[in-house]
This record gives C-alpha cells, sequence and structure tokens, in this order.
C-alpha cells in the first residue's frame, strides 16, 4: 500500500510540473498539515534546509522545510526524488509528510492557480474597467428572471435544511449569468463561490467601489462579506524566517470615510469639554486666537484631539498621520459637501472669532492672509472653491428664495442684480478668501472681483466666471454681460 501510495505521488508530481509554473500564493494550511513534527509546509521561492544547509529553488512552488534535529532524507530517497521538481526536501518521517502532501496537493493546486490568475488581471485593471464589469455582473443579477430562479433555489434548499454561501444550486444558476462576463474581463478559471475571488480583489485595490460589492452580495444573497468570503487565503502569522515581508498597504480615503471623519471632527470639536476650552482660550487671548501664543495653544488641543481619530481610519497617531490625512483630504478641495462640513466644524471651532479670516479645519488657522493669485492657474483654483462652496444644496435654496422675492426689474435683468445675494455669499467667502490673499470683508470680495477679473480671458477662468454667476441666480444672459463688463473694463485700464 505505502509503494502504491508513493507512486501515485510520482505521477501526481509529473503530472502538475508537466504544466504551467503554480503562481506564488501563501495559503493557510489546517494544524494536521502545519504541524508534522517540526517540519511545515509553505510556497517560497530559494531556501536552504535549516540543517542539512541543502539549498532547493522552489520558485514558488510547494517547499517541505526541514526542521527537526535529524538530517534531510538523502538523494537516493525515491520519495525525495519524486518531490525533487517541486523543490521539496523531506524530512524524517517523509511519509507521514508525503501523505499529508497528497491530502493537500488536489485540492491546492487548482485554488492556487485560480487565485492566482485572478490577482495577475485584477492588477492589470483600471477602475474603469472594474467598474463596468460590476455594473455588468449587477445588471445581470438584478434581471427580474434571475432574482425570481434565486429566490426558488434558496427557498428549496432552506426547506431542506438551511442556505450557505456555497449553495451550489445558486451557483449553478448564477453561471449562466455571469460566465460570460467573468470571461470577457479575463477570468476563466473558478467554480461556484470562488468565481467571486477577483470581485473581492477588486474591492480591495478600489475600496470606492465598495457599495457596489455589497449591492452585488445583496442580488446573489450572500451572508458572509466579500472581506470573509475568502478569510482563508490569509497567511497565518508565522516568524520572519519564513515569508518575505509583505508591502505596506496603499492608505485610499474615499469621500465616503473622508466625510465620516469631518464627522468625527464635528462631534468631539462640539463637545461640552471641548468647547469650554476654546471659550476659556478665547477670553484669555482676548480679540481672537491668530496671535502667536493664542495659535500654538489652539493648535495642540486641535492636534490632540485629532490624534485621538486618526487610528480609526487606518492613519497613524502621529504628526506623520495629520500630514498624510490633510494630503489625502486634499483631493476633495472642490468638494461641495466636504467644504459644506468644513464650514460647519469652522463654525463649531471659532464662534468666539471676530475676524473674517478663518481657515479650514484642515489646514489649521493662520496668521495673516497668503500672497494673491498671479496666475490663470491659481485664480482658477480660488474661483473653484467657491463654486463648490456655491453649489452647496442649502445655499442654492436659498438663492432660490431670493430669486422669488426679487421683484420685475431684477427678474427682466436676468438677476444681474439680486437683492440679499452679497450678503448670503460673504460668509462663504469669507472662509475663502484669506486663503489666497484677501481680506474677509466685502472690502476683500471687490478686491478679489477686480483682480480675478484680469484673467477673464483665460477660457477656464471664464468658465468659471460663469459658472460661479449661475450658482448665484444670473441667467445666462446676465452671465455674458458680467464677462463683457469685466473684459471692456481690463481694456479701458490697459490703455
Amino acid at each position: 500500500m505505502v509503494i502504491s501510495m508513493l507512486f501515485a505521488s510520482i505521477a501526481l508530481v509529473r503530472a502538475l510540473t508537466s504544466e504551467e509554473e503554480q503562481p506564488s500564493v501563501r495559503r493557510e494550511l489546517s494544524d494536521e498539515e502545519f504541524q508534522l513534527e517540526g517540519e511545515e509546509i509553505f510556497l517560497e521561492g530559494e531556501e536552504t534546509c535549516a540543517v542539512c544547509l541543502e539549498t532547493f529553488n522552489g520558485e514558488g512552488a510547494l517547499k517541505l522545510r526541514c526542521r527537526s534535529q535529524t538530517p534531510c532524507v538523502g538523494s537516493t530517497s525515491k520519495a525525495e526524488k519524486a518531490f525533487e521538481p517541486l523543490g521539496m526536501s523531506l524530512g524524517h518521517d517523509y511519509m507521514g509528510q508525503l501523505r499529508a502532501v497528497l491530502r493537500w496537493l488536489p485540492k491546492s493546486s487548482e485554488a492556487m492557480a485560480q487565485c492566482g490568475d485572478a490577482e495577475a488581471q485584477v492588477l492589470k485593471m483600471t477602475r474603469a474597467r472594474a467598474k463596468a464589469m460590476l455594473m455588468e455582473l449587477i445588471g445581470e443579477y438584478s434581471a427580474k428572471s434571475f432574482q425570481s430562479k434565486l429566490g426558488d433555489v434558496l427557498q428549496k434548499e432552506a426547506q431542506q435544511g438551511g442556505v450557505c454561501d456555497e449553495s451550489p444550486g445558486r451557483w449553478a444558476l448564477a453561471e449562466g449569468c455571469h460566465a460570460d462576463i467573468f470571461a470577457r474581463y479575463g477570468f476563466k478559471s473558478g467554480n461556484g463561490v470562488e468565481r467571486l475571488r477577483p470581485i473581492v480583489l477588486i474591492s480591495q485595490k478600489f475600496p470606492d467601489l465598495a457599495d457596489k460589492v455589497q449591492k452585488l452580495w445583496k442580488l446573489l444573497g450572500l451572508k458572509s462579506s466579500p472581506s470573509e468570503l475568502f478569510t482563508e487565503d490569509k497567511p497565518q502569522e508565522v516568524s520572519q524566517d519564513l515569508f518575505i515581508p509583505l508591502k505596506p498597504k496603499k492608505r485610499a480615503l474615499s469621500k465616503t470615510r473622508a466625510l465620516a471623519f469631518q464627522a468625527e471632527l464635528l462631534g468631539a470639536f462640539s463637545a461640552p469639554a471641548f468647547q469650554k476650552k476654546l471659550a476659556e482660550m478665547s477670553r484669555k487671548h482676548c480679540a481672537h486666537l491668530y496671535d502667536a501664543d493664542g495659535k500654538a495653544e489652539l493648535d495642540a488641543i486641535l492636534e490632540k484631539t485629532k490624534l485621538e481619530i486618526l487610528p480609526l481610519y487606518g492613519y497613524e497617531a502621529s504628526t506623520k498621520g495629520l500630514r498624510d490625512m490633510e494630503h489625502d483630504m486634499q483631493q476633495f478641495d472642490n468638494d461641495s459637501d466636504i467644504f459644506v462640513n468644513a464650514i460647519a466644524i469652522e463654525e463649531v471651532l471659532f464662534p468666539h472669532c471676530q475676524s473674517g479670516r478663518v481657515p479650514t479645519a484642515e489646514q489649521g488657522p493662520v496668521g495673516r492672509p497668503g500672497p494673491k493669485p498671479t496666475s490663470a492657474f491659481t485664480v482658477a483654483k480660488l474661483l473653484r472653491k467657491q463654486l463648490a462652496a456655491f453649489s452647496s444644496p442649502s445655499f442654492q435654496s436659498a438663492i432660490s428664495c431670493l430669486k422669488r422675492s426679487a421683484d420685475v426689474e431684477q427678474a427682466c435683468e436676468g438677476y444681474y442684480h439680486l437683492r440679499g445675494r452679497a450678503d448670503l455669499a460673504l460668509p462663504v467667502q469669507r472662509r475663502i478668501l484669506p486663503q489666497f490673499g484677501f481680506e474677509g470683508s466685502r472690502a476683500g470680495v471687490l478686491d478679489m472681483v477686480s483682480h480675478c477679473s484680469q484673467f477673464i480671458m483665460d477660457p477656464e477662468v471664464g468658465g468659471l466666471f460663469d459658472d460661479i454667476n449661475l450658482k448665484l441666480g444670473m441667467t445666462p444672459r446676465a452671465c455674458a454681460r458680467f464677462r463683457d463688463t469685466a473684459a471692456f473694463s481690463i481694456a479701458g485700464s490697459s490703455k
């Protein structure tokens, strides 16, 4: 019987090695497979036996490393010769190890190939292509016919003793919907729940597509979350001499998480204890918090609060973590929802400050306005910030109210003049203008319009002026009038 098992293993190894080289993928073994008299089976590149010092180059294939005090079996062993093509060194209890390997190889080799193929394809995918595939799958799974049949299958299996994610009926039905889609995107292998491995990898690579992955999971009626479905593939923590250290995970801050972070900050800054400290500091520094001592003290309590929240969102509780978060938040500089939250945070932080020079919560307070824009690029940045703020639902609702109460003359002019608009826009502009060298006041607004109008002939700047004026309630005709007036003013001043 032992001899027949040995020859079976040799045939199996030859069959495996005749195919393409297996991808390097770590798999968590069962206790029975992992603990064989101190021996360990794992996937690795070139390794040296800890006892006999002989080097075996597995190149990502299976390797059985000798960890016992008994030297490895010599090369004359039939078992060792059979496994030499896989770069495997057998220890003294090689028949026990061989039985474990034979139990493991048939199920692992296919999974290894599928996992490697999926990882390779997902690594090459762009976000647009990944999203397109998810949308196609959602479209197929959303079909009434599929949902009706799936409901019948799951109900029938529930009556027979329960439904699990590996339910064969579910996947037999789903295969007819998604086989062509997966194949078109390069995922040709996998059966049953294994088909979803690419989806899990996509959700890890593109966290902002998580909502679509969750919708797909819901349409399939799966109980496990995407992160739980393939937990058996995660490597067990072992000593560093076994595996090459993994690369650190790249940070990814989605808009949803950015909003959640702002909500956490707002809650912390609104707390009675924090507000009490802020009021004490305001009384201590009298006029405002922007003198050197006041700024340092305010920075300290802001940083302390942020450091308590940062780890919840994957950032270090350190100065570096703060810099990383501020850097990642910059991608939302022109997002109206993020801006509205920033305004709410500022209003909570600076209720006692009379100065209009209020900075954003992410950038921290500043003592004086920065330099004025000197190029079309920086002017466009200033205008985009205002456009994002004016696009908020609350601001647009207020503009609509002003237009409804406007008189006939203002309406006939296309709301070129609109009573109450300047007062409505000023609180928003007070928060933005100091960052670009202008005072946060009516005079600062006039200065900003005059300064930025010098660049109105730039197509991007001109377009942003039109977009802002539309948000401020003007008709397209009134927007064109504003641009003509600005262009005429520039031409007159240049003479």
